[in-house]
């Protein structure tokens, strides 16, 4: 073994002696997990987790266009982490970029993530409040909130079927449809949209939203 080599070797195993002192700080207790919940909401919803393919970078990147849930991240993240994402501002929306392998091996051990595939971290939904913090924070980066609806349409059939059965298990009632558009190279949008009034009522009482300005708006429809 050359002495290039062998500095390689030792470099790794100290990286590795890193990771696993890292590893042990996670927290795992059920205010953590709730916590973590409310970051894959946000990541499904707003953001996107990179892993080069030589495994050589770990990424995440979220990407909010309300400053309060932008705060609300950074603060989940130096919490469960002791690491605060690196901020940037780009076309109108914050963009949140943090590196790290154990964080990013953390978060997709409950959930994937990506325009068609992300989940739900059902293993989490074992804890009480997690699913409605998991469904607030989706909400917050993917929903449009109108004057007599709150709409949220991706392209992920099985994830929206996934949160379709998650708001009837919290009493919200909603109607969930596709749309075909008429361009054949474009993806079926699956939609939830929730109409009646007491329905948006019990959303708001119950899950609401971590953006300002969707809180704001859903309250003036309601009349609050």
């Amino acid at each position: 073994m050359d002495i290039s080599e062998r500095n390689k070797k030792v470099a790794l195993a100290r990286w590795e002696n890193c990771f696993i002192k890292q590893r042990e700080r996670i927290k795992k207790d059920p205010s953590s997990l709730i916590k973590k919940a409310i970051i894959c909401g946000f990541l499904a919803g707003d953001g996107n987790i990179q892993i080069r393919r030589d495994s050589s970078n770990y990424e995440i990147r979220f990407f909010p266009d309300d400053a309060y849930m932008l705060q609300v991240y950074c603060e989940l993240m130096e919490e469960l982490y002791d690491k605060c994402p690196s901020v940037f501002i780009e076309k109108g929306s914050f963009n949140a970029r943090l590196t790290s392998k154990v964080i990013v091996e953390d978060i997709i051990s409950y959930s994937n993530f990506g325009l068609e595939k992300w989940d739900l971290p059902e293993e989490l939904f074992l804890i009480p409040n997690a699913k409605e913090y998991w469904i607030s924070a989706f909400f917050s980066g993917e929903a449009y909130v109108g004057k007599n609806h709150i709409k949220v349409q991706t392209i992920n059939k099985s994830g929206m079927e996934k949160l379709s059965n998650l708001l009837f298990d919290c009493g919200i009632n909603h109607k969930f449809y596709q749309y075909c558009p008429k361009r054949s190279n474009h993806s079926i949008v699956y939609i939830i949209c929730i109409l009646k009034k007491k329905d948006r009522k019990l959303f708001y009482d119950k899950i609401g939203f971590f953006h300002r300005e969707k809180t704001i708006k859903l309250q003036k429809s309601l009349n609050l």
